[in-house]
Order: structure tokens, then sequence, then C-alpha cells
């Protein structure tokens, strides 16, 4: 699982990385604001990226923060244009945090703690407090 997740994250953001690391290397710089908040992706472009990959979310329809049925792909969109923040980011950090872009099969725990967001390392995440930030669409909406 660990080597999918580093051949992804190369796959995604290793051309624009290589190009800067070949030029001026600066280990306190790894992605300019610019390319955080750049949300030129549509929703089709978040579709056909999962498309492509074969993902299991590319099937995946939920609730989103609201509450409301949608697809992973409208999930993470559309939390991108409300926070300004790339598509691109919301996708790697699904990947880093469960393996969710190429895991075939994920569990409920992996789309309830998709973004690892609200969950520290020696937390549980049965503790009622948590429950709040459970599952995929609020994940995605609270990390964005």
């Amino acid at each position: 699982m660990f080597k999918r997740t580093i051949i992804f994250l190369l796959g995604v953001l290793a051309i624009p990385l290589l190009a800067r690391a070949q030029s001026n290397f600066n280990p306190n710089f790894i992605i300019s604001d610019t390319e955080t908040q750049d949300c030129s992706w549509t929703r089709t472009d978040v579709a056909q990226f999962l498309n492509a990959r074969g993902s299991w979310l590319r099937t995946y329809v939920g609730p989103d923060a609201s509450g409301t049925a949608k697809s992973a792909a409208d999930i993470i969109f559309e939390s991108a244009q409300n926070y300004q923040i790339n598509p691109k980011f919301l996708l790697v950090t699904l990947q880093k945090e469960q393996s969710l872009v190429t895991d075939n099969a994920p569990s409920q725990r992996q789309l309830d703690w998709a973004m690892g967001y609200g969950v520290c390392d020696s937390c549980s995440t049965d503790d009622p407090a948590l429950d709040k930030y459970r599952g995929f669409g609020k994940q995605v909406d609270n990390a964005a």
C-alpha cells in the first residue's frame, strides 16, 4: 500500500517538482500559494482523474458535509471551489492518508477518516467528540 502511495504521489506531482528540484531546490518551499490555490480543474477533470486510475472512488456516492448524496468527484470539486484550494491537493491527501485513490476495496474506516482530519495519531476514532468529523464528505470539506 505504501509503495502505491509513493507511485501515485510521484505521478501527480513529479513533473513540476522535478523541474523545480533541478533548478533551485529549497526544502522550505515545496509548493507556491498560487499552485495550492489553483482551482482551474473542473468537476469533469476530477472525475476523469479518478476514472483514469480505475479508482474505487469513481463510483462512490455518499453524503457531502451537509448530508446531500453526491459523487466523490462532486464532493472533491465543490470543496475545492468553496475553499479555493487545488483539487489535486485534496486528491493527493486522500491517497496519502488512506490510499483512497488506488485502494480497490476501501473499508468504512478509510472513508470515515479519508483525510485524517480531526484525528491525532494516538486518538481513538471511537471518541464521540470526533463524530462531527466522521465521513468522507465531512473529511474532504474540513480538510479543504
